[in-house]
């Protein structure tokens, strides 16, 4: 599990105790429009926030969070470091979503990232 403090930004994995019924929320879904799938068994979801948002997905992806591409209510996959991300950005946080297999790696590169922003504070 990572975590990184920087005033108010912190990056942290969680693990859902509790999952959505996936046939309750397809079916809410317009197949015109998306579709939705269970990843919760394959993925890592690490929520970044805070007043260092954007310089730390800076520093880890070439997508500049407050661009169009990763406007709120936006997802990209990208890579962090060769690792295919998910990368769902909202009003006031952006979600990563990593494979499991590399969550702890991605973790290290993120509190890396955050490093910077430490000493600021």
């Amino acid at each position: 599990m990572a975590q990184c403090l920087a005033g108010a930004f912190r990056s942290k994995a969680k693990r859902r105790t509790s999952r959505s019924d996936p046939e309750k929320l397809a079916a809410t879904l317009d197949p015109n429009v998306g579709c939705a799938l269970n990843l919760t068994a394959g993925r890592r979801r690490f929520r970044l926030q805070g007043p260092w948002l954007r310089e730390v997905v800076s520093k880890l992806v070439a997508i500049d969070p407050d661009g169009a591409q990763l406007a709120p209510g936006r997802a990209v996959q990208t890579g962090i470091h060769h690792v295919p991300v998910l990368m769902l950005r909202r009003a006031e946080d952006c979600l990563i979503l990593v494979p499991r297999s590399l969550a702890q790696s991605v973790g290290e590169w993120i509190e890396d990232a955050c490093l910077d922003f430490l000493e600021l504070d």
